[in-house]
């Protein structure tokens, strides 16, 4: 079911890239995705054995997935191809960097 709600994501986000541009499309999948993480916070932890948990968690795979695909896309359309790689690439690894930080967070 999620990887349904990505594949969706990125179908949208490519509609909306092209009608809309880059700043309007991640403004607002990250909205979407601000929004999911909020009730997830405040609604969904609280009530996991409820319906809403999984529509939630759906909307939260929405919005990241999209500001994933968008990302790659605008990375393209503003930077030539040496400088869009090296962007990228510098993205990804303080992403991953931060990233590695999760488990002890989650732990506190």
């Amino acid at each position: 079911m999620a990887v349904s709600s990505e594949f969706v994501a990125y179908l949208l986000a490519g509609a909306v890239l092209e009608k809309l541009g880059a700043k309007v499309s991640l403004m607002t999948c990250y909205t979407i995705a601000g929004i999911g993480g909020i009730l997830m916070l405040t609604y969904g932890l609280d009530n996991t054995d409820s319906i809403a948990f999984p529509i939630i968690f759906l909307i939260c795979r929405f919005g990241t997935a999209g500001v994933y695909i968008l990302f790659i896309a605008a990375n393209a359309r503003i930077f030539d191809v040496e400088k869009s790689a090296t962007a990228f690439g510098l993205g990804s690894f303080f992403g991953r960097m931060i990233l590695s930080g999760a488990p002890l967070v989650s732990t506190m």
